[in-house]
């Protein structure tokens, strides 16, 4: 048996990539046959950050022994060829707001094609889960799975903090433009803006580790990792949950800003430079709160899900003589 993630060839920061990539490692580790599989360039690797995982150079997969797991944005065209052979497949949900765009030609019959062909449909939050059963109250709940993205060991806090507020102008760039814009005339004594941009995985955990705030500019993303690393990385978090990441956003660590609120995200920052200055990370309420965070979206707890939807896949294929292989894309 193996567990083959379908993944596009990018290799600039996108978590939906990195988690594809670290939950086959994770299944690897526990003698659970996986890979990752760059379809449209099979010679491909990601490098902004570091990984041990298999990679598939051949598109050829045994119907009895393959599982495909497909990213929501390519659901429908990949999953026609799977059902074509009798491939078994999940659709891995990490953004339920681009459930859309995995449409193909046949349009919303493809996709309804899709979801009702899979084996499993796997989630990555609560919002994402929500957004499945609204367009598919019909998909079976035992063939729903929630798993969890992982935030890796590289997230923690320096020994001393900085004055630094970090964010990422490539998320919503009009947004971050005009907050840091207004933000300029009103730090405090020794605060400073710090982007994060084009950066390697260990130089963004050092940015974070020694930065005090953290400014959130997620869209609409399934469950967004740069705010939980940051609050990790001991920072105050302020800006949009994106939604899915509305599951984690609580205070005092977290200061949601409804989106497009321009002056209110500058005063939710100046608050919060208030509460740096203050004290506020050193107290106890943040501390647990980092704890209770680091627990519940530890690798371990995504490590236990994952390991839990391969002995799913397992269960689903059941053995078999071996077919021919079958070259899919």
């Amino acid at each position: 048996m193996s567990i083959s993630y379908l993944c596009p060839a990018t290799d600039t920061p996108v978590g939906g990539v990195k988690v594809m990539y670290r939950h086959s490692e994770m299944l690897s580790r526990h003698g659970i046959a996986s890979d990752v599989c760059h379809p449209h360039d099979p010679a491909f690797a990601c490098s902004w950050f570091s990984h041990a995982a298999t990679l598939r150079r051949d598109h050829s997969f045994d119907v009895q022994s393959d599982f495909l797991v497909i990213p929501e944005i390519w659901a429908a065209p990949f999953a026609a060829r799977c059902l074509a052979v009798g491939l078994r497949y999940a659709v891995f949900v990490q953004n339920g707001y681009r459930i859309y765009q995995g449409a193909d030609e046949r349009g919303e019959a493809g996709l309804e094609q899709a979801y009702a062909g899979a084996s499993l449909v796997l989630s990555i939050s609560h919002d994402t889960t929500r957004l499945l059963q609204r367009k598919y109250p019909g998909l079976p709940g035992e063939r729903l799975l929630r798993l969890l993205p992982g935030v890796g060991e590289a997230f923690g806090v320096a020994p001393r903090k900085r004055r630094q507020i970090a964010y990422m102008p490539r998320k919503l760039p009009e947004h971050a433009a005009n907050v840091c814009f207004l933000l300029r005339g009103v730090l405090g004594e020794g605060w400073s803006l710090r982007a994060i941009d084009g950066l390697a995985e260990p130089q963004v955990a050092a940015v974070l580790a020694e930065s005090a705030i953290f400014l959130s500019f997620s869209e609409l993303e399934g469950l967004s990792l740069p705010p939980m690393e940051a609050a990790l990385s001991g920072n105050l978090v302020v800006g949009y949950t994106g939604q899915g990441s509305g599951e984690y956003f609580e205070q005092p660590l977290f200061r949601e800003v409804v989106r497009g609120d321009i002056p209110g995200f500058v005063d939710a920052v100046r608050q919060a430079m208030h509460d740096v200055d203050s004290g506020l990370l050193g107290s106890q309420a943040v501390g647990a709160q980092v704890r209770s965070l680091a627990a519940r979206y530890s690798s371990r707890s995504a490590q236990d899900l994952v390991l839990a939807f391969g002995r799913r896949v397992a269960g689903l294929l059941g053995g078999g003589p071996p077919q021919a292989p079958q070259t899919m894309f």
